[in-house]
């Protein structure tokens, strides 16, 4: 099997939502919106948030029964990460399936959203969920190293890479997410996850990736650069073939340690761009530490 296949579970899984599984819940968190459904009658409940403009939403009729709008929701949810909730039927069907244990039902309504663009309901169903895996009402020892929810985790990566990566890179861009979106995003895109998630494509995501640049070099422009020493952002930066990456990769030689210094030449051979390719053959000029200087030259000769 290829290894993009193999990949994604480990990205969405540790970073989405299991990777908080064995955290501590904060004492106060912040911006909950589906953590406090509420309900307006016996048969329907109403979302905190509203869905977003460009949210592709399936009306329904006011007419219904409560019985032939469970029936509705219960079906689309049947039919995979392609089902159309408004944001009463997500909240209804989200009481319903945390009740039941139901991750896997939660992670097929969460994909649904991030696939329609409904990046913000995502968001609060996130964190809904990371909330309750954390001592909350999604306590089921069941979920602890689960097969089947690996395997769903896996066979929606593979079919919607570029739907994820566009709400990965919409949480970069956002300046004032919740505590746990927040963590959670650090987490993902300044560890291995990151590293592996950018890793995944395959040329055709060209532009999203470069997308995250900004943010890496926000975080790095934040950190102490003289002591700067996170080599999964440099490989990171490597997998992304753009100019910009390039460049901030030549510009952390100075500021990288000793023992960093291998992953930065090989993440300039990763990038490959003219302005990589240009910084190498200058670093190999003055070079004298021998297995550095056969680094460059193998990367140099193998780029050509």
């Amino acid at each position: 099997m290829k290894l993009r296949y193999l990949l994604p579970p480990i990205c969405l899984i540790a970073g989405f939502l299991l990777g908080y599984y064995f955290g501590q819940k904060p004492e106060q968190p912040t911006a909950m919106p589906l953590s406090s459904i509420q309900s307006e009658n016996e048969s329907t409940v109403a979302l905190k948030i509203k869905p977003e403009s460009n949210a592709t939403i399936e009306s329904t009729d006011k007419s219904s029964t409560p019985d032939e709008r469970s029936v509705t929701a219960d079906t689309a949810i049947e039919n995979g990460p392609s089902l159309q909730l408004d944001s009463a039927q997500v909240s209804a069907r989200l009481v319903q399936l945390e009740e039941e244990q139901d991750l896997v039902g939660i992670l097929q309504v969460l994909f649904s959203l991030i696939e329609q663009g409904r990046f913000a309901e995502a968001d609060a169903l996130i964190e809904f969920t990371i909330d309750g895996l954390n001592g909350g009402k999604l306590n089921s020892p069941l979920w602890k190293g689960a097969a089947n929810v690996e395997t769903m985790l896996l066979r929606h990566l593979q079919q919607n890479y570029h739907s994820s990566l566009k709400y990965v890179v919409y949480l970069t861009q956002m300046q004032n997410l919740p505590e746990l979106l927040s963590d959670l995003r650090e987490e993902v895109l300044t560890g291995s996850l990151g590293t592996l998630l950018i890793g995944l494509n395959d040329g055709s995501a060209d532009n999203l990736v470069a997308d995250l640049v900004p943010y890496y070099r926000e975080k790095i422009e934040n950190w102490d650069r003289s002591q700067f020493s996170n080599r999964d952002i440099i490989k990171s930066l490597g997998f992304i073939a753009t100019e910009e990456s390039a460049l901030l990769l030549a510009d952390l030689k100075d500021w990288a340690p000793s023992n960093m210094k291998l992953s930065l030449i090989q993440s300039l051979a990763t990038n490959g761009t003219p302005v990589a390719i240009d910084f190498m053959n200058s670093w190999l000029q003055e070079e004298r530490n021998p297995r550095f200087k056969l680094a460059l030259e193998d990367a140099l000769r193998l780029l050509q």
